[in-house]
């Protein structure tokens, strides 16, 4: 007879994880502060559910995300449309401003 091993996939949560724990190792401080504010978001998704984060399918993560770059986006032209330079300040530098910073911190492979 023959066994079948089932191997259960990394979920994106643990996967972000993962790639924070690679950041702070290699200090990246960019990468690890984008991480650690999806981290965040993601933890506060999973209090408003009532579950662990490690619960949260990779549809409810990636959802959190795109919210995340929505918003970013929205400040960034709120931010243009003022007039303001937003590119100086820390807090911008450090936050997910677009998709590819997001996909890049998020799926970076060793």
């Amino acid at each position: 007879m023959k066994e079948i091993f089932l191997f259960s996939r990394m979920q994106l949560y643990d996967q972000i994880l993962g790639q924070l724990k690679e950041a702070m190792k290699s200090k990246e401080e960019q990468r690890r502060d984008t991480l650690r504010l999806l981290q965040s978001a993601i933890k506060n998704e999973a209090i408003e559910k009532r579950q662990p984060p490690e619960e949260l399918s990779d549809e409810q993560v990636v959802a959190v995300v795109k919210r995340m770059v929505k918003q970013r986006k929205d400040s960034i032209e709120q931010y243009r449309a003022g007039g303001r330079k937003i590119w100086h300040s820390k807090r911008w530098r450090n936050s997910i401003s677009s998709p590819n910073t997001c996909r890049k911190a998020c799926l970076r492979r060793s």
